[in-house]
């Protein structure tokens, strides 16, 4: 197959341009065309015993012109690097810094909340205690108003009630009274005054008694000094047997002494 020389030429020349391109545009932002689409005419072979043309003297290829040499970007590219490197680091010290300010935002705010919930608990602890000591309080002077109610009603009834028995009590001692004054003037209507008796005197005689009132014994207890004058008041008594009874029955007793005085 025979190609025209010109066709090949060329093809030499885009073909090395291509190389030196891959070779060098790794590094090259610039956008890199594809070459040219080469067209081939193919010419039929001629028979074999044809004579041939005269061929024309190739041309001398000529090398291609090495492309401009680029600049060195390496240092550009180290210091986009560091800067990069530098920005990334900035930000990972921020993002720590906001992540310690985050935490000790929230540890500050536990904290609060923690020192909140302890004094409301302590303010509620204080509040029942408070309630606590009051109840008692109050419970302490129910029961102290209670016992001093209770102390004055017993006073009362002891009041009343000593004031009844002095009623009693004095009752009693003029129903007695007047039972030994109604028994003596008895026993005086009964006595008989001996000859020559002088006037005063006093004797006490003792007396038992039966409840009808009958004497069962009778005894001078405080004699006058005048045997005759006793020993009459003695014989008084027995004839006034049975003695009368107190209208009160709560005020007898079965022994007792009477006062005699028949001048008094």
């Amino acid at each position: 197959m025979i190609f025209d020389a010109r066709h090949v030429l060329a093809a030499l020349v885009l073909h090395g341009m291509l190389f030196a391109l891959l070779a060098g545009g790794t590094q090259c932002s610039r956008r890199i065309t594809g070459p040219s689409v080469i067209q081939a005419t193919l010419v039929a072979p001629r028979a074999r015993h044809a004579p041939q043309p005269p061929r024309k003297p190739v041309e001398e290829v000529r090398k291609p012109e090495p492309p401009p040499p680029k600049p060195d970007r390496s240092r550009e590219i180290e210091q986009e690097r560091r800067a990069e490197e530098q920005r990334k680091q900035s930000e990972l010290v921020q993002k720590r810094k906001a992540e310690e300010e985050r935490k000790k935002s929230e540890a500050e705010q536990r904290r609060r909340q923690d020192e909140e919930a302890r004094r409301l608990a302590e303010e509620k602890r204080k509040a029942e205690e408070e309630r606590k000591r009051q109840l008692e309080e109050q419970r302490k002077r129910e029961v102290e108003d209670e016992l001093k109610q209770r102390a004055a009603e017993e006073d009362t009834a002891h009041q009343l009630e000593r004031e009844q028995q002095q009623r009693q009590a004095a009752r009693a001692d003029a129903e007695l009274s007047a039972w030994q004054t109604q028994l003596q003037n008895h026993i005086e209507r009964r006595w008989l005054r001996p000859p020559g008796l002088p006037q005063g005197l006093t004797c006490r005689v003792a007396v038992q008694l039966l409840p009808d009132g009958t004497v069962t014994s009778e005894r001078i207890v405080a004699g006058s000094g005048n045997p005759a004058f006793d020993r009459s008041v003695e014989d008084a008594v027995i004839k006034a047997s049975p003695l009368p009874l107190p209208a009160d029955r709560s005020v007898f007793q079965r022994d007792l002494t009477i006062t005699f005085q028949p001048d008094a």
